[in-house]
């Protein structure tokens, strides 16, 4: 068992994963509320599959940017965290479920819908089998015509302000997707990271640059996203992290931790 599979919440957004066997995430995200379009996910999942005892934890970020193109608007520019656990079925009445904490950030106005700010929800994903699937897009892959690809503000290593242990490193951004690649180091341990930073923020004129990431810790085993957005005006990465590990069904309430977390840039 696994999180692949395609998934729908109550809002009726549909949600494609797919997970490889060392825990990688990768899938589509079609949303009902707000802009519509298909979205990239990526992110982690625990190896080890729920059981009837215990979930498995993950952990997903999405850029909200269709890869459909289209009209854009304001969300266009907006990321979000999203963490939790998967519950196992527990006989045919009742199935399998992904419990998750979302963190939604809007890095820009969009009248009607959001201001600046981070939004949280508690979302319920059920099986939806008949649902038509995106997974297996490739961020990578996706076009980067009329864009610019010089360096990204985001690029280099971070250094958490709460807990000197923990750095971020950025290493790679994919200037039309926006997908990142890095790493994670807390204590020592490093960890890969997948995610998405918005590349358009700068040439759009705006102050903020939304980014989420995720990542597994095998050494606490649990499932991290961290997201928020880098400030032009203080130089501060500041994002919300989103903590969790898998729990018996009775005990969800306990599934996922948060915190927010400032980073600055090492010289």
């Amino acid at each position: 068992m696994s999180v692949t599979g395609t998934w729908k919440n109550s809002y009726g957004s549909v949600m494609s994963l797919v997970q490889s066997f060392g825990g990688a995430v990768s899938g589509t995200y079609q949303s009902t509320t707000g802009s519509s379009g298909t979205f990239l996910v990526a992110g982690f999942a625990n190896p080890n599959a729920a059981t009837s005892s215990r979930g498995e934890d993950l952990s997903l970020s999405i850029f909200w940017r269709s890869i459909n193109g289209g009209k854009g608007d304001p969300s266009w520019h907006w990321v979000s965290g999203l963490s939790g656990q998967k519950l196992a079925a527990s006989g045919s009445d009742t199935p399998a479920t992904l419990n998750l904490i979302h963190a939604m950030v809007a890095t820009d106005d969009f009248p009607g819908q959001a201001s600046v700010g981070t939004y949280l929800d508690k979302l319920i994903y059920l099986p939806d089998p008949l649902a038509s699937t995106g997974a297996g897009e490739s961020a990578s892959d996706r076009g980067t015509a009329g864009i610019v690809t010089g360096g990204n503000p985001i690029l280099g290593t971070w250094l958490c302000q709460e807990d000197s242990t923990l750095t971020l490193t950025f290493a790679e951004v994919n200037p039309g997707s926006g997908q990142v690649q890095g790493s994670l180091a807390l204590s020592g341990d490093a960890q890969e990271i997948v995610g998405f930073t918005d590349p358009y923020a700068q040439q759009s004129g705006l102050s903020l640059q939304g980014t989420s990431v995720s990542t597994f810790l095998s050494s606490s085993g649990r499932s991290m996203v961290l997201a928020g957005s880098l400030d032009y005006g203080t130089g501060a990465l500041t994002l919300t992290q989103l903590l969790s590990q898998g729990t018996a069904s009775d005990q969800t309430y306990v599934q996922t931790r948060g915190a927010t977390l400032t980073f600055l840039q090492q010289p």
